[in-house]
């Protein structure tokens, strides 16, 4: 029995500090501290000296690469490892009809479409016979 028990405080204390060092390792800072490098630069400016203005901006034809690069990029940045994972779970499709697609109300719609345009799914089947069957609920915009 003693065995066993030894065996067991064994098995646990491998199991924490391996799920505790997997941890650690997904969630390691970048190689490069740019935010160091910003406080330990030179401020005095040399040469000819200009204003450069940026901004993040999208075009004017949603592109769904671009947002979900973006999405990535901040989910990897700010949410620890393993809650990420649940983060970035697909949720499902967002559908809009293109003629009321500003409503804060429920409302009965008469054509469906996802963020390609396309008013059919993979299999074919259109979205609004989806509405029809109860497949798709309407959830009301956030604030």
């Amino acid at each position: 029995m003693k065995k066993f028990i030894v065996g067991l405080l064994v098995v646990i204390v491998v199991a924490v500090v391996g799920l505790y060092a997997t941890f650690k390792y997904q969630n390691r800072p970048p190689d490069i501290d740019v935010y160091s490098m910003y406080l330990n630069q030179d401020p005095t400016p040399k040469g000819k000296t200009a204003l450069f203005v940026i901004g993040l901006s999208t075009t004017e034809d949603f592109d769904p690469t671009w947002w979900h690069n973006i999405y990535q990029h901040i989910a990897h940045v700010r949410i620890p490892w393993p809650f990420r994972i649940a983060a970035l779970a697909d949720r499902g499709v967002a559908l809009m009809d293109p003629d009321k697609d500003y409503a804060l109300e429920k409302f009965e719609p008469t054509s469906l479409v996802d963020r390609f345009g396309s008013d059919r799914d993979m299999d074919g089947e259109p979205y609004i016979e989806k509405y029809r069957k109860g497949q798709v609920e309407w959830i009301p915009p956030t604030e």
